[in-house]
């Protein structure tokens, strides 16, 4: 009887609320292992089919972003995507199905219009509340995002320059500090490294500075891109000693208020937030609440700590696309804009997102993770589309969905498989290899097959050409050789970018 009532109440809030990616979710027996009612599936096929019936009126609707009043699932105007949302919705079924991963929100937009928007699975497990648009999810590192545009708007009032010195903010900085700029903290350039103070410690910002003083720089300002959280910390810090306000009171102010970000507000612990899901992490097989929680001090840096919702970021995204803040040659010249490293090669990272390309096509994009959730959004600048992911587990995929959905959304973002090939003598490419601030990793060869390791993971790498390998099919890792063909260096691709990173070769093994 119990099975039967819960049955009936998640039909009634699915004809109330069309919310048909749960009930989805519930007849295939797919809600993650937690709540199998294979047994009752006559029912729930029926429930099922009379919801559909309920709401099929406005699902094929167009919703401007700036008016968003509920979900709208096609885009029928002249700037035109072919949506298929059912083979967006079965594809992120069966992998929430696979990862066990609770809930999830996407909105992906094209031209400032949602094309696609999907709630999935629950906010709260024990007590079957489910996802719906409202439902705010922690930011993590998406939330640098918002840091850099902040910093952007005090630049543009003339309050700041992205080339003053740090000394301009924190006189009592170490001389090993004077060349860093703001711009270095920005693009992750500074040589800086996070002051190791640890996630549930309670500090004041002067104790966060004085750890920070205390560390040795990794390198010169300017000569790697390595992300470090310090430097988005030390920016909100800034911001708060240039507007004489705390950075959450300011970005509201002047960020979310404008854009409209009514659910997007900053973290303060063992506060109930209404509408605020709860994060999940499996442990030994089973999914569990997940713990522990930051200190209220980690919460108070500006380098992710924030509740959200994948509308209201996409408010964000979308303000990268139509200029709401900033013109289109601000965001192209300034935001969006891959600029050099001392050497002359290209930093991937502009405030606050990972600049490169994917199949030729730009992208700007972010990941977040805090314990208990991720998130991840992208921006496409030469398609007009942008997506935005959020979910409440801890090993929830959202890089991979994220991309796999926009390739679902337009074939010529699609990412193709390496395809792996025999070469002759793998052991050229073993040795140590050492990237500052990331430290050394290393490639090993074993029975004839070469391996990516660390001291916490090996990876069989494969070899999709005579000089490059990858671990996954996606991400790959491409070895330079010098005149005399030997292997010097390499650059590591993430998943699909025609732009990485370049790691010396500092130990060889033959």
């Amino acid at each position: 009887m119990r099975t039967i009532t819960l049955v009936f109440l998640r039909f009634i809030i699915a004809i109330s609320g069309c919310y048909k990616d749960n009930i989805q979710a519930i007849i295939f027996g797919k809600n993650n292992g937690i709540l199998k009612l294979s047994k009752n599936k006559p029912f729930l096929i029926l429930f099922t089919l009379l919801s559909f019936i309920s709401c099929k009126s406005g699902k094929n609707i167009v919703a401007d972003i700036e008016n968003k009043k509920g979900t709208a699932h096609h885009l029928t105007t002249e700037d035109t995507l072919y949506i298929n949302r059912a083979e967006i919705d079965k594809y992120v079924l069966r992998v929430m199905d696979e990862q066990q991963i609770p809930g999830m929100q996407i909105v992906a937009t094209k031209a400032g219009k949602v094309v696609y928007s999907g709630n999935f699975g629950f906010a709260n497990l024990n007590h079957l509340v489910p996802v719906t648009d409202t439902t705010r999810f922690r930011s993590g590192s998406i939330g640098k995002t918002a840091t850099a545009l902040t910093i952007a708007l005090l630049e543009r009032d003339g309050l700041l320059s992205f080339d003053d010195p740090l000394s301009v903010f924190f006189p009592d900085a170490p001389p090993h500090w004077a060349d860093i700029k703001v711009l270095n903290l920005l693009d992750n350039t500074s040589g800086l490294r996070d002051p190791g103070l640890g996630w549930t410690s309670n500090f004041s910002d002067e104790e966060y500075l004085t750890a920070a003083y205390a560390q040795p720089v990794a390198f010169a300002p300017g000569e790697y891109n390595v992300y470090e959280n310090v430097n988005y910390s030390l920016l909100g810090i800034i911001i708060e000693r240039v507007s004489g306000k705390d950075w959450q009171t300011f970005k509201q102010e002047r960020l979310f208020g404008p854009l409209g970000m009514r659910r997007t507000h900053g973290v303060t612990t063992r506060v109930v937030v209404p509408g605020g899901a709860q994060g999940y992490q499996r442990r030994d097989g089973r999914l569990v609440e997940a713990a522990p929680e930051f200190s209220q001090s980690v919460w108070n840096l500006a380098d992710g700590s924030l509740w959200t919702t994948a509308h209201d970021w996409t408010l964000l995204m979308s303000n990268y696309l139509n200029g709401t803040l900033f013109d289109s040659s601000y965001i192209d010249g300034v935001l969006l804009t891959s600029r050099k490293l001392n050497s002359g090669r290209p930093v991937n990272y502009s405030f606050g997102h990972w600049i490169g390309e994917i199949a030729g096509t730009r992208t700007a994009e972010h990941g977040g993770g805090v314990p208990g959730f991720r998130t991840f959004s992208i921006i496409y600048p030469d398609k007009r589309l942008t997506l935005v992911l959020t979910c409440n587990f801890s090993e929830c995929g959202e890089k991979e969905i994220a991309h796999t959905v926009a390739g679902l959304l337009d074939p010529d973002l699609r990412i193709s498989n390496l395809t792996p090939v025999e070469v002759s003598n793998p052991e050229r490419f073993s040795g140590t290899y050492y990237y500052p601030g990331w430290g050394e990793t290393k490639f090993v060869v074993e029975d004839g097959k070469l391996y990516h390791q660390s001291d916490w993971f090996k990876n069989e790498c494969r070899m999709y050409s005579a000089t490059g390998c990858s671990p996954d099919g996606e991400a790959r890792f491409e070895f330079l050789t010098s005149d005399e063909n030997q292997v010097e260096a390499l650059i590591y691709y993430d998943s699909g970018y025609d732009k990485g990173w370049w790691i010396k070769r500092i130990k060889t093994d033959q």
